[in-house]
């Protein structure tokens, strides 16, 4: 995602809550989540994320490409993808969506896998087939479902930003060569 694509989508989500009168607090569940909740939520995306590595260096599609960056774009790159990405996409799919979708706590199960789809869907790269295409939309699937089940246990969008947030810099990491 770009810099100005994320900017771009925080703005369209602050705008529609204030042409549709949502509280913005409460139709984004931004408030901070349970610390147990959350540490638990915290181990259990790690421990899915290793599996998802074991798996892809088993398949051979685990390949990172390295990034080679000037200083400043490596900061701008950072910016977006550990900070903006994850808060932009996090306030539409776990924020946004989840909360129109969950139907008052009635309709959950739609209101994780629903977003998870369409998160999966944006993960989409062109000019991949095969293996190549299906394992990152695999893996945002997967981890889109997880993010919306944190929502759901945690009731805070805080909670599914933060973890999206590291398992972006954790890829930032690996594709810098730092990790």
């Amino acid at each position: 995602m770009h810099l100005v694509l994320a900017a771009a989508l925080i703005a369209v989500v602050l705008v529609v809550c204030r042409v549709k009168r949502l509280p913005l607090g409460e139709t984004l569940a931004l408030r901070l989540p349970p610390w147990r909740a959350f540490a638990l939520l915290l181990l259990g995306f790690a421990v899915l994320a290793t599996i998802g590595e074991l798996v892809f260096r088993r398949l051979d599609v685990g390949d990172v490409k390295l990034w080679s960056l000037s200083p400043l774009q490596t900061v701008l790159r950072l910016l977006t993808v550990v900070v903006l990405a994850p808060l932009s996409e996090e306030l539409v799919f776990r924020g946004l969506l989840y909360n129109r979708l969950a139907d008052g706590g009635r309709r959950v199960l739609r209101a994780i896998l629903v977003p998870a789809a369409l998160f999966a869907a944006s993960h989409y790269a062109p000019g991949e087939h095969g293996l190549l295409a299906a394992a990152p939309i695999a893996q945002a699937l997967i981890d889109g479902a997880y993010l919306g089940f944190t929502r759901y246990r945690t009731n805070s969008t805080v909670a599914p930003i933060v973890l999206h947030a590291l398992g972006n810099a954790f890829a930032a990491g690996q594709r810098l060569g730092w990790l």
